[in-house]
């Protein structure tokens, strides 16, 4: 079971109660996400990975180009809507996110 989480205090709350993994954001700005408040950023995205040991994926305005950055923050993955919804082609968009992440993935591994 996932479960959204909005701070570390949600996220240990999640983990201490089961979840299996947990989505945290909003980490950039992002329409789809106003009503969650301001932006989390990458800083509350690395203390969350230092607490959490059950997988985290950083949800919010999250765009190709940065997905090395939330990986090297400590995200295991990515949520996201608009990046393919918005896009010109839908498929290519989640064709490039994915070989992106898979980059990002194997950059990590070295």
């Amino acid at each position: 079971m996932g479960v959204s989480t909005h701070s570390l205090e949600e996220a240990q709350r999640a983990q201490e109660e089961g979840a299996d993994f947990i989505t945290l954001g909003p980490i950039y700005e992002t329409s789809s996400k106003v009503g969650y408040g301001p932006p989390l950023g990458l800083d509350i995205l690395r203390a969350v990975r230092r607490r959490i040991k059950i997988p985290v994926l950083a949800l919010g305005g999250i765009r190709k180009e940065r997905i090395p950055e939330v990986l090297d923050a400590g995200a295991d993955g990515i949520a996201l809507i608009s990046a393919i919804l918005l896009a010109e082609d839908p498929r290519r968009s989640a064709i490039d996110l994915i070989n992106e992440l898979n980059r990002g993935r194997e950059g990590r591994r070295k």
